[in-house]
């Protein structure tokens, strides 16, 4: 319907003129001010900080000013630049880690005011009705070739201020929690705290999350730190944390988490819980972050600088033992063993297979076998109480056992202790749940 071709002006265009005409009358800080309002009113993430509502206010005022001045002149929308100060705005956006939603909805709430004052210019004209719908319609079709244009300019300059802030941010941060872990003194806490930005003072409780190199390149490749943060920041929220997380990118595959807890055993149990939970519990639980979830290691639940230090160095030694699965929690009995053992992990599941014979074959059968007896053996061998736990009739359990131990090809009475250990090298992560299937 309008010819934008004559950037001189409307040509041809007796629309544009007509448009042109209408909105030359009116205010631009009117304009602006009902535009900052509504964001702010719908927004709530851009309210409470001065500095970044001024900065919405100077965008709106420079969209505004550029856009009533390409209708009015005849400027096709499609050529115009974004002014500089909507490329200021997304960049403070970025250094106050506000999603790119908020200012994706910012955009388009702020067009649909515009546009509602601008339609309301026209009806308060005389033009006859075809007129005023052809303007109405001229309206909607430039403001929305023009938002197109500058949304995604103003995305792109998001994206390279949160790129570059997340870069210097997370490398200094870094530096300081690697020296925090390298270290065996104990340092001033408040200052430590400060400089890593996290509160040692608190319980706490290490994750390392990450991606196998043969998982890396099918879960996404480049968002890898984003889905290793969502993970983070889900078993926070499960687990209750006192304040916010410690999260870094030790490597574009690997993250180190810690959470601090306001009391150790319910932040403790409530992280059990979301690990293990059936089926499969951390991979379940994520199953909206993407296609795969990480792996992950936790440590114990650990207090000050000290606990700060172990709990990460458990969730490093038990990282080793995943094998598998998808999560291994450190406070399960004996994987703290068996994380020892997997010093040389090779070794280990060799020593492991010698030990289990037939029952370490990779078979779902063997797995409910081995998951049996792994709870029979911490009972010490009662049959009750192992049932108790698994929810299972005693008699099950007994089954189970002995076919357990007809697979081995052996007794378990000489060698006990290496069976526990052995089980756990073979299922480090536990399979309790699959126990009682």
């Amino acid at each position: 319907m309008r010819q934008t071709s004559d950037r001189s002006g409307y040509g041809s265009d007796p629309i544009g003129r007509t448009v042109a005409g209408v909105l030359g009358g009116l205010d631009q800080r009117i304009v602006g001010d009902r535009m900052t309002a509504r964001m702010l009113a719908d927004i709530p993430e851009l309210r409470g900080d001065v500095e970044l509502e001024r900065a919405l206010a100077a965008s709106v005022a420079g969209n505004v000013e550029t856009v009533l001045h390409g209708m009015v002149f005849g400027v096709d929308p499609g050529t115009i630049v974004a002014p500089l100060a909507a490329l200021a705005y997304p960049r403070l956006l970025a250094q106050r880690g506000l999603p790119v939603t908020a200012l994706v909805r910012a955009y388009r709430l702020g067009q649909a005011s515009m546009v509602q004052q601008m339609h309301a210019a026209v009806r308060a004209t005389d033009l006859p009705l075809a007129q005023m719908l052809a303007a109405h319609e001229w309206i909607t079709d430039w403001s929305f070739s023009y938002s197109d244009t500058v949304i995604e300019t103003v995305i792109a300059a998001y994206q390279r201020e949160r790129d570059r802030w997340m870069q210097g941010r997370s490398s200094a941060r870094v530096a300081r929690v690697r020296e925090l872990l390298a270290g065996d003194d104990t340092p001033d806490i408040d200052a430590a705290s400060s400089a890593v930005g996290y509160p040692l003072r608190r319980h706490h409780l290490a994750v390392i999350a990450w991606f196998p190199d043969d998982e890396a390149g099918a879960a996404g490749g480049g968002d890898l730190v984003d889905r290793m943060e969502s993970f983070v920041r889900a078993l926070a929220e499960a687990v209750g944390v006192a304040e916010a997380p410690l999260f870094i990118a030790a490597d574009h595959r690997t993250a180190w988490g810690w959470l601090p807890l306001a009391a150790a055993e319910p932040g403790s149990a409530r992280a059990h819980a979301f690990l293990t939970a059936p089926p499969d519990g951390a991979r379940s639980v994520t199953a909206g972050l993407g296609d795969g979830a990480p792996r992950v290691a936790v440590g114990t639940v650990r207090t000050g600088v000290d606990g700060f230090r172990r709990s990460h160095r458990e969730a490093e030694a038990v990282r080793r033992t995943v094998g598998e699965g998808s999560a291994v929690f450190a406070g399960d009995p004996g994987v703290m063993v068996a994380a020892l053992v997997g010093a040389d992990p090779a070794a280990a599941r060799a020593w492991a297979r010698d030990v289990l014979g037939d029952l370490a074959a990779d078979t779902e059968s063997d797995a409910r076998l081995r998951a049996t007896l792994a709870v029979y053996l911490r009972h010490g061998g009662g049959f009750k109480a192992a049932a108790e736990e698994l929810n299972m009739h005693a008699n099950s359990v007994k089954y189970r056992v002995q076919r357990a131990i007809a697979r081995r090809g052996r007794a378990i009475g000489d060698d006990r202790l290496d069976i526990e250990v052995a089980l756990l090298v073979r299922d480090p992560a536990g399979e309790r749940a699959r126990a009682g299937h």
